[in-house]
């Protein structure tokens, strides 16, 4: 077994990473890419080791444990899942590998979407890929500033960069009508403050509870960087008679205003 293998079953701490890009020094922070291969023997290829998503893959096995583990518990064979956001493929890949559902995957950047279809390609998942901007316009374009070095903070403001390019939009009701999908077992949203466009996107699915389960993260800082009250998207989603859990399934009783939160959405 390799030494990372071994290292990533020592339970996390405060400093793991930080050991680990000591240990592992030939391995992360470098500008270049990287391939390796993390939990249930999923192979990656990232444009760089310095972004954290690639960090936490290599050191850990996988990105944000407790989201995955939530989603494949929600997902049988066949189900539909989308993944608005999906980088690299971190939520993409397990969940398509672990579950059997049908996964369809968004994301903006041209940079990042060659590691994404690469990544498919290389697990042999069957995962549909889809370039534009989610959001709650169609057949527009709009300016997606992308960071190619911590291209995990690539988004439609330019926190990160002013590099922009022009992608193209869509929202998620005319994507279900042009592709027949009547259903959503899950959606999951992470668009760095963007979350609301998404959910606006989709008011005809969410209006006749054709989307069962959404899980969004949460983070008060990009939604204002996104020009977007904080709580937004929280509250479309209870106007829209969705209600907010963790992801441990205790309900919300507040709209959450500040930190960075995964939340659970289902109908009333």
């Amino acid at each position: 077994m390799l030494l990372s293998e071994y290292f990533r079953k020592i339970p996390s701490f405060k400093g793991k990473i930080r050991l680990a890009e000591f240990l592992f020094r030939n391995k992360l922070n470098q500008r270049k890419e990287t391939q390796f291969t993390g939990d249930y023997n999923i192979s990656y290829s990232t444009p760089n080791s310095v972004e954290v998503i690639a960090k936490q893959l290599f050191v850990n096995g996988i990105y944000e444990r407790d989201t995955i583990e939530a989603i494949t518990e929600l997902l049988a064979e066949n189900d539909i899942f989308f993944d608005v956001g999906a980088n690299l493929g971190a939520v993409t890949l397990p969940v398509a590998k672990l579950t059997g559902a049908k996964v369809y995957s968004f994301d903006a950047s041209s940079h990042i979407l060659h590691f994404l279809q690469k990544n498919v390609a290389n697990n042999d998942l069957q995962v549909t890929i889809t370039h534009a901007a989610v959001c709650d316009v169609n057949d527009d374009e709009l300016k997606f500033y992308e960071e190619k070095l911590k291209h995990g903070g690539s988004a439609l403001s330019p926190s990160y960069t002013k590099d922009f390019i022009l992608v193209p939009t869509i929202t998620l009701d005319k994507f279900c009508v042009d592709n027949m999908i009547d259903e959503i077992q899950l959606l999951k949203i992470d668009v760095q403050g963007f979350e609301h466009k998404v959910i606006l996107g989709a008011e005809n699915l969410l209006e006749q509870k054709k989307i069962k389960n959404i899980i969004l993260e949460f983070e008060s800082w990009v939604e204002v960087e996104a020009d977007a009250a904080i709580g937004t998207s929280q509250k479309l989603l209870l106007q829209s008679g969705y209600n907010l859990y963790t992801l441990a399934g205790d309900k919300i009783p507040n709209i959450l205003t500040t930190g960075s939160h995964m939340i659970w959405a289902r109908p009333n």
